[in-house]
C-alpha cells in the first residue's frame, strides 16, 4: 500500500500529534509514549502503511473483545508482541494496556476510561482513511461478507413480497426450522436422533406457553 509522500507524512503527523496529547493527559507516559511513536514508525518502515490502515484496526477490535470478556488475551498481530513471555501485555501502547489490565491481563476494578478511549482512538484513526487498496484485500473484505451473510439463519416468514403481513406469523411455531433442517438431512422424515427428538418437545412445551400468555395479553396494538 503505497502513499504520496504528502499523504504519508499527514497520517504519521496525526498519530504523532495523539501520542503528544496522551502526554499532556498523562505526563508519566511520555517514555512510553515517545518509546510507541518510534514502534510505530519502525512498523510502518517495515510493512509500510497496511499496518496503519489494517492492523491498527484489527488490534482495535482484539481490545474491544477483551473488554466484553474481561480479560486480555495476545493478539498474534505483529508488532503486538508481549513485553514478557508471562504477560499478553503487548509492547505498544504498553503504558495505555496497563491502566486498562493488570499484568496477568484481567481486566481492573476501575479501568482508565481515558485510556480506553485513547486506545480505541489510536486503533481506529485512520481505519476510514480513502485510499485505494489493492485487489485482494478488496476481495478478502467481500468474502468475508458474505461468508457472515452465509451464517445468518434462514427466516420462516415469505420476505418475497416485499411487506410483512403479520397473519403470516401466526402459524409459525418455534420447531419449525429445526424440523425444516432435519426433513432436509432424512428425506424418509425420520429423526436424525434422540437428541433432536428431545429438543423438538421441549420446544413445543415452550411454545404452548407463549401461546397461554400471549392470548390472556391480547393482539399487541402499537398504536395504543
Amino acid at each position: 500500500m503505497k502513499l504520496s509522500k504528502s499523504c504519508g507524512e499527514y497520517v504519521l503527523g496525526l498519530y504523532e500529534a495523539m501520542l503528544s496529547d496522551i502526554v499532556v493527559y498523562f505526563p508519566e507516559l511520555r517514555s512510553d509514549s515517545e518509546r510507541d511513536y518510534k514502534r510505530l514508525l519502525l512498523a510502518v518502515e517495515q510493512h509500510g502503511f497496511r499496518f496503519l490502515f489494517e492492523t491498527l484496526p484489527a488490534f482495535g477490535k482484539h481490545f474491544d473483545q477483551c473488554l466484553a470478556n474481561g480479560r486480555l488475551i495476545k493478539s498474534g498481530l505483529i508488532h503486538f508482541g508481549p513485553i514478557r513471555h508471562d504477560t499478553p501485555i503487548p509492547r505498544l501502547f504498553k503504558g495505555l494496556m496497563l491502566r486498562v489490565f493488570d499484568g496477568n491481563g484481567v481486566l481492573r476494578s476501575s479501568p482508565d476510561v481515558n485510556c480506553i478511549r485513547y486506545i480505541r482512538q489510536l486503533s481506529s484513526a485512520v481505519k476510514r482513511f480513502r485510499i485505494d487498496c489493492p485487489e485482494s484485500s478488496t476481495w478478502e473484505h467481500v468474502n468475508d461478507f458474505f461468508r457472515t451473510d452465509s451464517e445468518v439463519a434462514i427466516g420462516s416468514l415469505n420476505w418475497d413480497r416485499g411487506d410483512f403481513v403479520a397473519s403470516d406469523s401466526g402459524n409459525l411455531q418455534l420447531g419449525d426450522y429445526l424440523l425444516a433442517t432435519t426433513d432436509d438431512c432424512n428425506p424418509s422424515g425420520e429423526q436424525s436422533s434422540t437428541l433432536s427428538r428431545e429438543f423438538v418437545d421441549v420446544l413445543s412445551t415452550v411454545q404452548r406457553t407463549a401461546d397461554i400468555v400471549v392470548a390472556e395479553i391480547g393482539r399487541f396494538n402499537p398504536f395504543d
